[in-house]
C-alpha cells in the first residue's frame, strides 16, 4: 500500500483538521456528477431560478446573497422615499466585492450611463440630469450616499453605510403628465442589473479576477468565508489548475465559434445548505470533488482522462463484487432534459432540446424521461453536453459495488478505473462513485462504482447540439407615428344673423368671424386619437382645440382679429402613450 496513503489515512492531525468542518460531510458525500442527477432532489432545497435572483423586493434587510459570473439581478429595496416630485430608490443586489456592472436596465430597457458604471442615463426617453444612478460596488472601507446624505438628513446618514454590499441609488425625476406613460410605463421606475461577480483565486496566475470557470468557482465558494470556510492550505492546488484548463478549452458550438467548456453563472444565499450549492456547481460542470492521498481537496471537470489503475479478479485484488445489469428494461431513463439560463434572452429560464436514447426509448416502448434544473448553465451547447454525460450515467451497463484488497487504495483519488471481473464477462471502464471506504478491522476498500464509456465525452455541435429555444426577435417599444399633411388656416364661421335697425326699419345681416384652424392626414392605423392645442401671440400657455368628429380638423373658438395664432397636433393611444408634437404653421387673424 503507498506510504503516502497510509500516512494520510492514519494521522490523527488530519482528522482533527476536519473536525466540526463541513468538509466532511461534503467530500464524504462522494459529491460527484454520477451521485448529483439523484442528490439534488435529496437536499430538500428548491433550485433558484434565474427569476428568483431577478426580482425586486422591498425589505429594509434582505437574505445575504453571493454572486459568481455574469448574472442579471435585481435586489432588495431597503431605501424608497419622494421628495420635490422625484424618487429615489436604494437597491441592494448582494454581498460585494463585485467585480463590475455590466449591463443596466430600467423598466427592460436597455440604457447607457455617462461613466459606465454609474451617472446619468443618457439613453432616449431619459436624460442624465432627469435619471441618475449611483454605484457601489461593495468593496470594504468604502460606504455612504452622498445624495441621501443630503436630501435627507432627518432619515438618513452617513452612519447608513451598507459597506460591503454591492448596491445601486436610482433617482428618478418627475415628468410632464403627458410623458409619464412614455418615460416610467411602469408608475415606478424597475432597476435591474447585469452583474460581473465575485473575483475567485487562480493558483494558475496567482491573481484572482473576475471569471465564469466553474473550477475556480468551485474553489473560492470552498475557502470563501461566505462559503466552506475550508483553509487554503487544505486545497490541492494542482488539481484545480488542470480542472480550470479543462473549464477554459474552446468548445465548438453549431453554427460558428466556441465558448468556454464550463462557463456558469451562479447566485447563492447565505442560509442555502452548502451541499446544495457545491451540487449545483458540479452539474454544472461534470465535477468531482474528492480528497487527495495527501488528504487535500481535489477537484476535478468532466473531461475523459484515460485510467491508470487496474482492479482485477484474476490478479487476486477483488474479494467479494456485486453488480447488476442495467440494461434493457432496467434502464433508469432515457430522456434528459436541462433547464438552464438563456442568455440571449434576457437571462430567463429555459429548457433545453431532450437528449434521447432512441434506441433504448424503441427498444422499451416508452419514453423515461427526467429533468436536470442547472440554472448555472447559460448556452444550450452546455446544457446538451451536460444531458448527454447525465443520461449516459443514468443507465450504465453495470453498476454496484465491489470489496477489494488494499491494492484498491492506489484508485483512492482516482475517477475512473480499469476492472476485470472475468465471471461478469467484464473488462472495461468503470467509474468511482463516491468516496471508497476503508474498513481498517478486515483491511478491506470498498469501492461504489458503474460502467463508463469514454465516448460519453465526445460531442460533435452540428451532429449532436440540436435544436436551442427560439431567440425572439427584440421588442421595439411603441413608436408612435406623428401626424402628417398638417396644414393651418384661418376660415370665417357664420354665427347667424342678427337684427339692426335702419331708417327704413330692421333689417337682417350675417354675423361672421374668423377662427384658427389646423388639419392633418387620417390616422395611419386604428387606436389613435388626435389632441390639437393653440397658444396666442407666443405663449407659453397652450390651450384646447375641439377636434371634429371625422377626427383631421380642430378650430378654436372666434378670435380678435390681427392675433398670431399658433397650433400643433399629436396622437394619442387608448392606453394613454402619446406621439410628439407637430406644429403648424402661425396664422393670423384677418384685420
Amino acid at each position: 500500500m503507498p506510504q503516502a496513503i497510509v500516512g494520510f489515512l492514519f494521522t490523527p492531525a488530519f482528522a482533527a483538521s476536519f473536525a466540526g468542518s463541513l468538509l466532511t460531510s461534503a467530500v464524504g458525500l462522494g459529491l460527484s456528477m454520477g451521485l448529483q442527477f439523484i442528490a439534488q432532489e435529496l437536499f430538500g432545497q428548491k433550485q433558484r431560478k434565474p427569476e428568483d435572483i431577478q426580482g425586486l423586493f422591498r425589505q429594509s434587510v434582505g437574505p445575504r446573497s453571493r454572486h459568481y459570473g455574469r448574472v442579471k439581478v435585481g435586489g432588495y429595496v431597503v431605501f424608497i422615499e419622494t421628495k420635490n416630485g422625484s424618487l429615489y430608490q436604494l437597491i441592494v443586489h448582494g454581498q460585494g466585492p463585485i467585480t463590475g456592472y455590466h449591463e443596466t436596465y430600467i423598466d427592460n430597457r436597455l440604457v447607457e450611463l455617462q461613466s459606465g458604471y454609474a451617472g446619468g442615463v443618457v439613453t432616449p426617453p431619459y436624460n442624465p440630469g432627469s435619471q441618475i444612478i449611483d454605484t457601489h460596488f461593495g468593496w470594504p472601507g468604502v460606504s455612504g450616499w452622498g445624495r441621501l446624505n443630503t436630501d435627507f438628513p432627518s432619515i438618513w446618514s452617513p452612519a447608513h453605510k451598507l459597506e460591503g454590499l454591492a448596491a445601486s441609488l436610482l433617482y428618478t425625476a418627475s415628468v410632464d403628465q403627458d410623458d409619464i406613460t412614455k418615460v416610467y410605463p411602469n408608475r415606478i421606475p424597475l432597476l435591474h442589473r447585469v452583474i460581473d461577480g465575485a473575483g475567485c483565486y487562480d493558483p494558475r496566475s496567482g491573481t484572482s479576477p473576475w471569471t465564469r470557470n466553474a473550477a475556480l468557482i468551485m474553489r473560492d465558494y470552498l475557502t470563501h468565508p461566505d462559503g466552506m470556510q475550508i483553509p487554503g492550505w487544505l486545497i490541492d492546488e494542482a488539481s484545480f489548475a488542470t480542472a480550470a484548463n479543462v473549464c477554459d478549452e474552446a468548445v465548438p458550438i453549431k453554427g460558428g465559434g466556441t465558448i468556454p467548456r464550463y462557463a456558469i453563472g451562479l447566485t447563492y444565499s447565505f442560509d442555502e445548505e452548502p451541499r446544495a450549492v457545491l451540487s449545483r456547481i458540479i452539474n454544472a460542470c461534470d465535477g468531482r470533488l474528492y480528497i487527495t492521498s495527501a488528504g487535500k481537496v481535489g477537484f476535478d471537470a468532466g473531461k475523459w482522462v484515460a485510467p491508470v489503475v487496474t482492479i482485477s479478479d484474476a490478479d487476486g485484488h477483488i474479494i467479494s463484487a456485486s453488480l447488476r445489469d442495467s440494461s434493457g428494461p432496467f434502464r433508469e431513463t432515457n430522456e434528459v432534459i436541462v433547464k438552464f439560463t438563456h442568455v440571449e434572452v434576457g437571462y430567463k429560464e429555459a429548457t433545453s432540446d431532450p437528449w434521447r436514447d432512441e434506441a433504448s426509448i424503441s427498444q422499451l416502448g416508452e419514453v423515461r424521461s427526467n429533468v436536470l434544473n442547472a440554472y448555472e448553465i447559460q448556452h444550450h451547447n452546455h446544457a446538451r453536453r451536460i444531458a448527454k454525460i447525465v443520461q449516459k450515467r443514468a443507465s450504465p451497463r453495470w453498476q454496484g459495488s465491489i470489496t477489494c484488497t488494499l491494492h484498491a487504495l492506489n484508485a483512492w483519488d482516482q475517477r475512473w478505473i480499469n476492472l476485470v471481473l472475468p465471471d461478469y464477462e467484464i473488462d472495461g471502464t468503470f467509474e468511482i462513485l463516491g468516496t471508497p471506504a476503508l474498513d481498517t478491522e478486515s483491511m478491506t476498500v470498498t469501492l461504489q462504482v458503474a460502467s463508463f464509456e469514454a465516448s460519453t465525452y465526445d460531442f460533435n455541435a452540428t451532429l449532436e447540439e440540436g435544436t436551442g429555444p427560439t431567440v425572439p426577435e427584440a421588442l421595439v417599444e411603441e413608436t408612435i407615428p406623428v401626424p402628417t399633411g398638417v396644414w393651418t388656416n384661418t376660415p370665417q364661421r357664420d354665427l347667424g344673423d342678427i337684427d339692426y335697425e335702419t331708417p327704413e326699419g330692421w333689417e337682417k345681416t350675417p354675423m361672421r368671424v374668423y377662427v384658427a384652424a389646423i388639419h392633418w392626414d387620417p390616422a395611419p392605423r386604428g387606436g389613435l386619437q388626435a389632441d390639437a392645442q393653440y397658444s396666442l401671440n407666443g405663449g407659453v400657455d397652450w390651450l384646447g382645440m375641439a377636434v371634429a368628429d371625422g377626427g383631421r380638423d380642430a378650430e378654436t373658438g372666434p378670435m380678435n382679429r390681427g392675433v398670431v395664432i399658433k397650433q400643433r397636433v399629436r396622437w394619442r393611444t387608448v392606453g394613454g402613450a402619446v406621439s410628439d408634437w407637430v406644429n403648424g404653421a402661425d396664422v393670423t387673424i384677418p384685420g
